[in-house]
């Protein structure tokens, strides 16, 4: 199998498996890295709707950006298509009441001190059935793009720096600056702009245009 075959292997079989996928864009060159970033972003979110997926198992992929839109790319992102608050995380409380009649639930909310009452239940119910943990952005694959290095992202996306180094890492480039520093490296140095770069490999992948992600990669192509 060639390496170019490969690759494209390598990379279906990571988004097919991923159960969250982070986009996480330079912000130098902003424009065209952010459009980059947001025609991938389109057409994974196309690539994931077209799968039958369970709510339980629903799979994600998240744009991280976490400044203002720039003006040049005004007209292909909203707010909404962004995930900014990348250092937030929520409690999540868990309580397994099956097979003890409880059909009534209430909750307080008394000086920030939130109380729940389910019932009824037995006085011996079993507390381990109570579970408890903190949820926020644990993604299993990153793209990167337009960044050089680890240090870039520990500068630019300090709070989710661990995460991505957890996570499976693909290193979109097209600068001789770049370190290697991902899962899979996809530095191509002949690529005008990140996003010609975008459109010439995932289509490689087997990944579709559709409107939204065309007209981003467009404008990252045509970007000053």
């Amino acid at each position: 199998m060639s390496d170019e075959a490969l690759e494209k292997k390598q990379i279906l079989t990571l988004i097919k498996s991923a159960k969250h996928i982070g986009i996480v864009p330079s912000k130098m060159s902003q424009v065209d890295s952010l459009s980059a970033a947001a025609g991938l972003y389109f057409m994974i979110l196309t690539e994931l709707d077209k799968e039958d997926q369970n709510k339980e198992d629903k799979k994600t992929v998240n744009l991280v950006f976490d400044e203002e839109i720039p003006e040049g790319c005004a007209q292909i992102l909203t707010k909404d298509d962004l995930t900014s608050k990348i250092a937030d995380r929520e409690l999540l409380v868990t309580i397994d009441y099956s097979g003890t009649g409880a059909d009534a639930f209430k909750w307080t909310n008394d000086k920030q001190v939130l109380s729940l009452y389910l019932g009824p239940v037995e006085k011996e119910f079993d507390r381990n059935r109570i579970k408890s943990s903190v949820i926020g952005f644990d993604f299993d694959l990153v793209f990167t793009v337009g960044m050089q290095g680890y240090e870039d992202i520990e500068q630019m996306y300090s709070s989710i720096n661990k995460e991505v180094k957890r996570a499976r890492l693909v290193n979109l480039d097209n600068t001789s600056l770049n370190s290697r520093f991902g899962y899979i490296n996809l530095v191509d140095t002949s690529a005008d702009t990140l996003s010609l770069l975008v459109l010439q490999r995932a289509v490689e992948w087997g990944l579709k245009l559709d409107t939204k992600s065309a007209k981003a990669l467009l404008n990252g192509i045509t970007s000053p």
